[in-house]
C-alpha cells in the first residue's frame, strides 16, 4: 500500500515549511565518527529514506529508496548565516532530499544544524532524530522505525466532522473538478524561487536558564496555568494590537517515537485586556486553550479538513497567494482558510515541551538546543520553545519583509514579561 500525502499535503508546495532545530554536543567530538552517526540515523527511519512521487494525476506519496539522499556537511559558516543560506535553496523532495544537516566542529564542541522539510516530520520528529545520532555515534543499537501517516481511519471517531462539512467540502472539490488544474515539481521550484527571491528569515533568540524556568513555572502554577498559556499571555500583553494565537497540537496518539508530520492545531481569539491583571489574562487564555483542546472535534479538526479536498486544490492556494495562479474556486477557498492577510494569524506557537530524550550519552551531552518552527503561509510570524536539562531556549521568526524594529522591541518586552 502506498504511503499517499493527505493530511500534510498543504506542506507540500509551502515554501516556507522547514523546521531547524540547532544545539550543542559537549565534549571531545571526533568528527568523521559524528557525519557517520548522523548517516546511520539517516537509515534508521523509513521517512528519510524516502522520496515524494508526484503523479501526473495530482496524488502524491512517499517511496522508499534503498539509500537516503538526505545529506550531511561539515561547515564553519555562522548558524544563521547557514539558515538563511540553505532556505533559500528548494529541497529537492523527487529524489528524497528532505533534510540537510551541518555540523560545525570546534576544540571542546560540536554545533550540530538540523534543516527539515516539513513532510520528513514535525518538531517531535526532528528531536527524535538527535536522540538516533547520539544513540549512533555512541553505537547503541536502534530499531527501524517506519513512516507514520495520520489518516481519517487512525484519527479518534470523536472527532467526525459533521456530515454537512463532507457536502459543503465535496462542492469545493466539484467546482474544482471544472475549472482547476494539475500542478508539477517545475511549479514547485517555480513558486519556491519566487517566494524568497525578495525575502529572508529573522530570527531572534533567548535563552533561560534552569533557575529561570523555575520562576516562570512557580508563577504559572500559582496563577493556575500551564507554562504554555503563561508565554503565550507574555506575547499577547508585548503586543496588543495581536487578537489571534495559533498553537500547534502533538497528535501522536499511540505516543510513538518516528518521524513523520503528527502534528494538529488550533487557534484562539483573544486581545490582552490591560485593565485585568496578567494572571486573569493568562487564565482566560488558558480557559480557551484547553476548551478546545478538550473536544477531540477541534482538537483534530485541520487533520480531517485537509483530507477532504482534492490534491490539486490545496496545491493551488500556495500558488495563489503567492501571484502565480488564479482560479475563483482558489481565491475563496484560500480566504475561508485563513491564507488571505486579514485572516492569517497573528502569532503561531509551537513549544515542543521538555524533550523526552535523554540528555547524556557516555560522554557526550547536549546543551543550548534552539527551535525554529517556519513562518507557515497562514501566520506573521512563528514562536518556537523547547526546554531541556540545560534550560530552556524561545525563539522568533518572521520574514524581512515584515519585519521592523517594534517586532524586535515586542519580543524583548515579552521575555521580559516572563521574569517580572
Amino acid at each position: 500500500m502506498k504511503n499517499r500525502i493527505s493530511s500534510e499535503r498543504v506542506d507540500l508546495f509551502d515554501p516556507n515549511i522547514y523546521i531547524t532545530i540547532f544545539f550543542d554536543i559537549i565534549g571531545e567530538v571526533d568528527t568523521e565518527l559524528l557525519l557517520s552517526a548522523v548517516n546511520k540515523a539517516f537509515t534508521r527511519f523509513e521517512a528519510t529514506m524516502s522520496r515524494i512521487v508526484l503523479l501526473d494525476d495530482g496524488e502524491a506519496y512517499y517511496e522508499k529508496m534503498p539509500v537516503s539522499a538526505c545529506t550531511v556537511k561539515t561547515t564553519q559558516q555562522d548558524i544563521i548565516s547557514l539558515i538563511k543560506e540553505n532556505e533559500k535553496i528548494p529541497f529537492s523532495l523527487e529524489t528524497g532530499e528532505l533534510m540537510r544537516v551541518f555540523v560545525r566542529p570546534s576544540s571542546n564542541k560540536s554545533t550540530v544544524l538540523t534543516m527539515a522539510h516539513h513532510l520528513v516530520g514535525d518538531g517531535k520528529s526532528i528531536v527524535y532524530f538527535i536522540e538516533s545520532i547520539m544513540k549512533a555515534l555512541i553505537e547503541k543499537p536502534q530499531p527501524y522505525s517506519k513512516l507514520h501517516l495520520i489518516t481519517e481511519d487512525s484519527l479518534p471517531k470523536e472527532s467526525q466532522q459533521p456530515l454537512w462539512m463532507r457536502w459543503w467540502t465535496n462542492g469545493f472539490n466539484r467546482s474544482w473538478k471544472k475549472s482547476g488544474k494539475v500542478f508539477g515539481y517545475d511549479d514547485y521550484y517555480r513558486l519556491h524561487y519566487v517566494y524568497w527571491e525578495e525575502r529572508e528569515s529573522v530570527i531572534l533568540m533567548e535563552e533561560f536558564l534552569n533557575e529561570d524556568v523555575k520562576i516562570i513555572h512557580k508563577k504559572a502554577t500559582a496563577a493556575k496555568v500551564s507554562i504554555n498559556s503563561y508565554i503565550i499571555t507574555a506575547f499577547l500583553k508585548a503586543n496588543m494590537n495581536m487578537s489571534k494565537a495559533g498553537l500547534a497540537v502533538n497528535a501522536r496518539i499511540d505516543n510513538n517515537r518516528t518521524m513523520s508530520n503528527q502534528a494538529s492545531g488550533i487557534s484562539i481569539d483573544y486581545a490582552y485586556n490591560d485593565k485585568l491583571p496578567f494572571e486573569r489574562n493568562a487564565q482566560e487564555v488558558h480557559r480557551r486553550i484547553y476548551k478546545k483542546l478538550s473536544r477531540p472535534v477541534n482538537k483534530y479538526f485541520i487533520l480531517r479538513f485537509m483530507q477532504r479536498f482534492q490534491s490539486s486544490l490545496i496545491d493551488s492556494i500556495m500558488m495563489h497567494i503567492y501571484g502565480l495562479y488564479d482560479n475563483k474556486v482558489t481565491f475563496k477557498l484560500s480566504k475561508i482558510m485563513g491564507y488571505k492577510s486579514g485572516g492569517r494569524t497573528s502569532i503561531g506557537i509551537t513549544n515542543l515541551t521538555k524533550i523526552d530524550i535523554e540528555n547524556t550519552y557516555n560522554d557526550y551531552h547536549i546543551e543550548k538546543l534552539y527551535f525554529i518552527p517556519p513562518v507557515v503561509s497562514y501566520s506573521r510570524q512563528t514562536v518556537g520553545i523547547v526546554t531541556s536539562e540545560s534550560g530552556m531556549t524561545i525563539t522568533y521568526h518572521c520574514m524581512s519583509d515584515t519585519y521592523n524594529e517594534e517586532k524586535k522591541h515586542n519580543f524583548e518586552k515579552a521575555m521580559k514579561i516572563l521574569l517580572d
